[in-house]
């Protein structure tokens, strides 16, 4: 069976690196090409940093036989028609992707897509029957460091979710390739293959991936503070529950039973607890890498379904969310402050004189599911005041925003 990954990036490259490592026949289709012209000529190296007992330890490997291609006509002048194109665009160029990709799609072409999202499976049934779609999501940590080197930080337990929209010969016979290839690269995936409105239904996992990028991926990029800062202020946890709670209830109308006391007592504290330090990976985009977030797919698709299904999310009047949001703010700022002045990094008097603690907020329709927050937090004021002071003792300043030592670690995909 020969597979096709279109959209070969970070994430792209990871996934097709655990299916080339379990034997698949597997081509690259992406836009990059000093990386498929060096994973042509060298073959991709691919780094998997797992998790042990003491810490972490690197295991890389290099992987031959990827073919590689800049365009899909490229590719069919070389390769014909594929059996299977998995797509690992970003959500919002998933179209434009399929469309492209039509020189390699054949008659009996399985189309799967493990974009983060909602709606990705209506996209694909506007060109494929259900019967040849596949939809899944991966929980993988990824990056793609320099061309042809990826990095995979496998999350604990399951790590790959996948199953056809519906039963069928093709669907079926391409999920148990991918498993089989997927399982002996070393990936810890499974073939969804429950009836609708069962817990081994793909759709179930599909929301839960989406429930948790809604919640902490949104609220933290709002804010512009880490999973941890949210979560230890009370009003930021309401935010958080606010935001699981609409989802839950739109799912469940959707026709996937979800619990929302049950994901915010297990699926929601594993989060907080495990990777509390980290700024997830929509955040970074908006801090750090300045890159369109995916938040139309997630929180957008929430709030349309809710209210084509009637639907009433939670609301909050703005100027009370001004006030809430400052509020978050402030005591995560606060927080910082403390433990600088406990580590005699600054000293507390000084500290009093310059810095006003005065986040400022600015106007950006983010359309967040039903708390239609239209506000955003714009801390550069109080983090030019801080970089002033602290810049000098090791506290890095990056595009208006803190991180003591280290740098950005791990995201959610």
């Amino acid at each position: 069976m020969k597979f096709a990954m279109y959209g070969s990036g970070a994430a792209g490259s990871v996934f097709a690196s655990y299916l080339r490592k379990g034997g698949a026949d597997i081509i690259l289709i992406d836009r990059y090409e000093a990386h498929m012209k060096k994973v042509a000529e060298e073959g991709m190296h691919f780094t998997i940093h797992q998790e042990e007992e003491g810490g972490y330890k690197d295991y890389d490997y290099q992987l031959k036989g990827f073919r590689t291609y800049t365009t899909a006509a490229d590719a069919a002048a070389a390769e014909g028609k594929v059996d299977v194109i998995i797509y690992m665009t970003k959500a919002t160029q998933l179209e434009q992707a399929i469309q492209d990709s039509m020189p390699v799609i054949g008659d009996t072409t399985v189309a799967v897509s493990l974009i983060n999202g909602l709606g990705n499976d209506d996209n694909l049934f506007k060109v494929f029957p259900k019967e040849r779609c596949i939809i899944g999501s991966g929980v993988l940590g990824t990056a793609l460091p320099e061309p042809a080197h990826c990095v995979s930080t496998p999350a604990g337990g399951v790590q790959m979710n996948f199953g056809g929209a519906v039963r069928s010969e093709l669907n079926d016979a391409a999920c148990a390739e991918m498993l089989k290839c997927y399982r002996a690269g070393g990936c810890d995936a499974y073939w969804r293959d429950g009836e609708p409105g069962t817990d081994n239904n793909i759709y179930k996992f599909i929301w839960k991936k989406v429930c948790v990028n809604a919640t902490v991926n949104t609220v933290c990029a709002v804010l512009r503070l880490k999973i941890g800062e949210v979560e230890a202020d009370p009003f930021g946890q309401w935010l958080f529950h606010s935001v699981i709670r609409e989802t839950c209830a739109v799912a469940t109308a959707k026709g996937v039973p979800m619990d929302a006391d049950e994901f915010i007592a297990h699926d929601h504290q594993d989060i907080v607890t495990n990777i509390a330090d980290y700024y997830p990976s929509m955040c970074q985009d908006m801090l750090f890498n300045h890159r369109q977030t995916e938040i139309d797919v997630l929180n957008g698709k929430i709030a349309e379904y809710g209210e084509q299904l009637g639907i009433d999310g939670q609301r909050i009047d703005a100027d009370d969310l001004e006030q809430l949001i400052t509020h978050i703010v402030e005591q995560a700022v606060a927080r910082l402050l403390k433990l600088l002045v406990a580590a005699h990094v600054l000293d507390a008097m000084e500290l009093v004189e310059q810095v006003a603690v005065d986040a400022c907020i600015g106007q950006q329709c983010l359309g967040m599911l039903g708390l239609r927050i239209l506000m955003r937090v714009d801390a550069h004021v109080v983090m030019d005041k801080l970089a002033c002071c602290i810049g000098e003792f090791g506290v890095r300043r990056n595009v208006g925003a803190l991180q003591v030592g280290g740098d950005v670690d791990a995201r959610i995909h």
